[in-house]
């Protein structure tokens, strides 16, 4: 009887077994991995191409090493021209840059630093500066970054475009207050107190009750002043952004009985008044948060400029604010508006809790030239 055999033979002559059930099954499992990893890259790209946004994949030396339909479009650029071709340092506004810098160096060294949503500006080529929003994280296991962009310019557009009505409007009611209710309250006032002596002459407990009227009267008045104050900063307009922000101050301490440190670099002056004026409010709503929430005993305002661009730094020992959320992401009208303004005024704001207290940070660019206001007032 022939007995087959079951060995294979290679060319050169020699015998090969046959490979075992083992390794049959071995071979069977990769190939099913590597078709399940195949499948899986297929859905990454199809997710990475209609995430709806621009999205891009950022290497550790900040290469861009892979961009998708909507990132091309923003940019009026192709994957052909970014992609291994293009640093992401290249493609950020430069007011921008060293903020965009340290956050990805942070991100790869100490993520907690490293915010995961905010904004900035990109420089495309067919469009200009866009104001983005990025919302950006680390792939697992990688060291490379992956961010998704919207493009926010109409609607930060749109936002200055309410906040500056919004501000037109707080002017003319602060004015009305001020000259006309202020006037007429103070002239009650005045009345009141002639009158006060004309009884006081026939009836001494009339004169008493006239008394308490003039006080209630010089309590609105006081009250009419302040309102107006808030509403139509007059210092910034008539003797420039120092002498609204120690008017502030002064109001601190008058109501709060807390006495802020105050320092203030002139070279500040050169915003012009809508930017002054966004500074200001910011200022205020910052130090009202602390003196009325966090019980402070310490308040520092310090307003400094250097290298181009101006900041802003309110330290207070106290806690007035959850650090979990964001500026935009904080409840409260007042926290909602900082934010806005900041944007309006193409600065960056900050709000962050320590062992210390709570610090508000304002960053932006001053512009050129040395006179003090862009709007000529106080020019040298």
């Amino acid at each position: 009887m022939l007995r087959r055999d079951h060995r294979h033979h290679h060319p050169s002559g020699r015998v090969l077994s046959r490979p075992s059930a083992a390794l049959q099954r071995s071979r069977s499992r990769w190939r099913q991995k590597a078709l399940a990893l195949k499948d899986a890259m297929v859905r990454v790209d199809t997710i990475f191409e209609n995430t709806g946004t621009a999205t891009i994949l950022i290497e550790e030396d900040f290469t861009i090493s892979a961009i998708n339909d909507g990132f091309a479009r923003l940019m009026g650029m192709g994957p052909a021209e970014i992609e291994g071709r293009i640093k992401w340092p290249a493609l950020i506004h430069a007011d921008d840059l060293e903020r965009m810098r340290r956050y990805h160096v942070n991100r790869r060294t100490n993520p907690e630093d490293a915010p995961k949503n905010y904004e900035f500006r990109l420089l495309s080529r067919t469009m200009g500066t866009r104001e983005v929003a990025i919302t950006i994280d680390m792939v697992p296991g990688t060291s490379q970054s992956v961010a998704s962009l919207m493009d926010v310019t109409d609607t930060r557009r749109l936002e200055r475009e309410v906040i500056a009505v919004g501000e037109r409007e707080r002017r003319r009611i602060g004015r009305d207050l001020h000259d006309d209710l202020g006037s007429h309250l103070s002239g009650v006032e005045l009345l009141s107190k002639v009158l006060q002596k004309k009884v006081a002459r026939c009836s001494p407990e009339a004169s008493r009750d006239m008394e308490t009227i003039r006080t209630l009267i010089t309590d609105a008045i006081e009250k009419t002043r302040r309102l107006s104050l808030g509403l139509y900063p007059v210092h910034i307009v008539e003797h420039g952004l120092e002498a609204a922000m120690e008017a502030l101050a002064a109001e601190i301490e008058d109501i709060f009985g807390l006495t802020p440190d105050l320092a203030f670099d002139p070279a500040v002056e050169r915003l012009d008044n809508t930017a002054a004026t966004h500074l200001y409010y910011i200022a205020r709503e910052a130090v009202f948060n602390a003196a009325r929430h966090g019980r402070p005993t310490t308040l520092g305002i310090a307003v400094e400029a250097g290298k181009g661009r101006f900041s802003v730094r309110i330290r207070d020992n106290g806690r007035w604010r959850d650090d979990r959320r964001t500026p935009g992401e904080q409840e409260g009208m007042g926290l909602h508006t900082m934010a806005y303004r900041a944007r309006a005024m193409g600065a960056t704001l900050s709000i962050d809790n320590d062992g210390g207290g709570t610090c508000v940070r304002l960053s932006g660019a001053l512009p050129a030239g040395t006179g003090l206001h862009g709007n000529g007032r106080g020019a040298m």
